[in-house]
């Protein structure tokens, strides 16, 4: 899975006849009830994202991407790797392993060693060996589909009301 977008698709029977017969200024109960869904999903989302400097949980965002569509997604670059992880062969910055040792308190077992020392040791173990993926966006998907569900289905009640058809 990409973390480029979150997509939970709802396909209801319910929703594509009313669609069908509601007059076009009730659809705003059903986009209200897309846009409260989409950012539940953010909230949780960022909830579940994996926090050192929370520069990942702060950078998802809901955004529009039509009247009754919204994604949800992170907004940084390496948001696929903490997701999936990634294979051997690639270095981080170990300006941002040092901060991440910094931020975690962590202390080199080797009294030789300062925290820089420690980073470029991560460094090449990460290059050689990948690391491990810390998925928050599918399980997000998952955990939320019964919630979205839930709230679009209340806002088409809200506007089949509306426009007197139930």
């Amino acid at each position: 899975m990409s973390v480029d977008a979150l997509s939970i698709e709802i396909r209801s029977q319910r929703l594509g006849d009313a669609l069908k017969v509601l007059p076009i200024h009730t659809l705003d109960e059903i986009s209200l009830g897309v846009s409260r869904a989409a950012k539940e999903v953010a909230r949780r989302m960022r909830k579940n994202a994996p926090k050192a400097f929370s520069t990942l949980a702060q950078s998802i965002k809901d955004t529009t991407e039509g009247p009754l569509a919204k994604s949800v997604s992170p907004h940084v670059a390496y948001a696929e790797y903490v997701e999936q992880g990634s294979d051997s062969g690639g270095r981080p910055p170990i300006d941002a392993l040092t901060d991440w040792i910094k931020v975690k308190g962590i202390t080199p077992l080797d009294p030789n060693m300062d925290e820089e020392d420690l980073a470029f040791v991560m460094q090449d173990s990460i290059a050689f060996n990948g690391v491990l993926g810390q998925p928050y966006a599918a399980p997000t998907a998952m955990q939320m589909r019964p919630r979205v569900e839930q709230i679009l289905d209340d806002s088409l009640s809200r506007a089949m009301a509306k426009a007197g058809l139930q």
